[in-house]
């Protein structure tokens, strides 16, 4: 079809009608629709915030409900805190239940990200009021917490050398304590002999008490339970006490190795007065024998620094490896944190959409991936494939690829937070391979939208080629129906420029959580 001489250009008629429409969406919305309401009509201070931004997540007892609209500083009695304003899905609202022991935390994944958790078990619904008495938790993370465990290694580094330095002392003198006992051991045999025998025999009536007073020493256990947590709480508590305990360590080692000292000293002395006393309680024998040999090997490998335990007892290296570990550790969080915060951030959809003109015949499908920078802001890119309809054409061309591309750069406008939806979304850029552009208005309802499209047509084929359109402007316009949150089915009609026509599709996407879901459980069923 040859081109009418002095006609306007296909761009240019495009880009009329495209915005055209335009104009007229935004008069619809501004109009017509609800503008300017508030961005989140709760909020809850925090005393410091980590990640959390506009955008992100709020979860009820661990399922998304809402939004945080907005995050500032502001002040409270005199105080700086941080004011984290948020809205909830109207169908959620009468659901989630706040009272005084409602907790709300900032949770922070280990790859970025945050999320503002509202954690309760009961109360009433809802209100801007209930929340004016809750105080949100400050968060804390992975990298926070290894911070501390590096700061708290920083502050008693020479005490943690001397403490390990006198460990390896000690052990070294104890060692030889061992072998004055071994010594003393083998003189009298026979009578340790005797005496664990008679050890055997306490052994049994002790079982035995332990079986008459099994409900006893249970409770008993469970009583100590009790105390090891109360013990663990105290610890938390008197951490400034620890410190000062742990540069005491070097001279209560110290005072340890002395007595063992004694103790040698005196047995040296003493050793006929102690023979009459072992012959008095009998022997170990043979078991005793074998221990006091295993234990002399034993110490005297951790005194020469041989093996695993000698060497983390006698070398300073394994403090000072251990405290490099934690520096480079933190680094590497620091050079990973502005990355995965960054894809923390990235959405990707990807879809199958396909429609016919019933009048024509012809049948287009895409196939497209849509990547989101930020929720109001898009850029797909994808593939598409149409028929010729009821023509008859000639055979496609193999060594020609026969397939149209898309590449759109999308905007949403007027978010409504009432809804989480914003109300003009306006896309431009290559459909089928030609300049066009699209804009989308929802329908009053999460399950209905009004989206036109308009796009150059592929005039410039012969005629009996597939891809050959006669006419300048395709311009579409249909209603989408989403019976369920990933699936659309729309109706509309098409080619409203030269022949107009009903026109029906179907469009099918899935987000990168469901990928997630379902490698989740496929491991699961593994």
């Amino acid at each position: 079809m040859t081109p009418r001489s002095g006609a306007m250009s296909t761009e240019v008629k495009v880009g009329l009608l495209f915005f055209i429409g335009l104009g007229l969406l935004v008069w619809f919305t501004l109009f017509v629709t609800r503008v300017g309401s508030a961005k989140g009509e709760y909020a809850v201070h925090f005393p410091q915030v980590a990640r959390l931004k506009e955008g992100d997540a709020v979860t009820y007892n661990g399922v998304k409900v809402g939004t945080v609209t907005a995050v500032a500083p502001d002040l409270r009695e005199g105080r700086p805190l941080v004011r984290v304003a948020f809205s909830i899905e109207s169908r959620h609202k009468d659901k989630v239940l706040v009272d005084a022991a409602t907790q709300v935390r900032i949770q922070l994944p280990p790859l970025g990200g945050a999320t503002m958790d509202l954690s309760s078990q009961g109360g009433e619904s809802i209100t801007p009021e209930a929340l004016m008495t809750l105080a949100g938790q400050a968060p804390v993370g992975l990298d926070e917490a290894i911070a501390s465990v590096r700061s708290l290694v920083e502050e008693n580094r020479t005490e943690i050398r001397r403490a390990v330095t006198a460990v390896g002392d000690g052990m070294d003198r104890f060692g030889k304590m061992s072998d004055e006992v071994r010594v003393l051991i083998e003189e009298n045999r026979p009578a340790v002999k005797v005496a664990v025998a008679n050890v055997g025999d306490a052994a049994g009536e002790i079982r035995a008490a332990v079986a008459e007073n099994r409900q006893d020493l249970r409770a008993a256990v469970s009583r100590i339970a009790t105390a090891a947590a109360e013990v663990t709480a105290m610890l938390q508590e008197n951490r400034d006490s620890l410190r000062a305990a742990i540069a005491k360590a070097p001279d209560m080692i110290a005072a340890i190795e002395q007595a063992g000292a004694q103790v040698r000293d005196t047995v040296a002395e003493n050793r006929a007065g102690l023979k009459a006393t072992i012959d008095g309680t009998a022997a170990l024998g043979g078991r005793l024998d074998a221990i006091g040999a295993n234990l002399q090997r034993i110490t005297e490998q951790i005194a020469s620094g041989r093996g695993t335990l000698g060497r983390l007892v006698m070398e300073d290296t394994v403090h000072d490896k251990a405290t490099a570990t934690l520096d480079s550790l933190q680094q590497r969080l620091d050079e990973v944190k502005p990355v995965t915060s960054g894809f923390a951030d990235l959405r990707f959809i990807g879809g199958l959409d396909s429609g016919m003109n019933t009048s024509s015949g012809v049948a287009t499908s895409h196939a497209y991936l849509r990547i989101e920078p930020r929720p109001w802001k898009f850029y797909q890119f994808g593939v598409g494939y149409r028929s010729a309809g009821d023509r008859e054409v000639v055979e496609d061309d193999p060594e020609k690829l026969g397939i149209d591309f898309d590449l759109l750069v999308g905007w949403r406008f007027l978010p409504d937070d009432e809804s989480q939806r914003y109300r003009l979304t306006v896309a431009g850029g290559l459909i089928d391979s030609k300049i066009g552009g699209m804009v989308t208005v929802p329908l009053g309802s999460d399950h209905l939208a009004w989206t036109t499209l308009g796009r150059a047509k592929h005039s410039g084929f012969d005629e009996d080629d597939r891809r050959y359109e006669e006419g300048d402007v395709l311009l579409r316009s249909y209603i989408g129906w989403r019976p369920w949150s990933r699936i659309e089915i729309r109706a509309g009609a098409d080619d409203l420029v030269d022949d107009p026509s009903p026109w029906f599709g179907i469009s099918g996407e899935i987000l990168d959580n469901d990928l997630r879901n379902l490698a989740v459980g496929a491991v699961v069923v593994r």
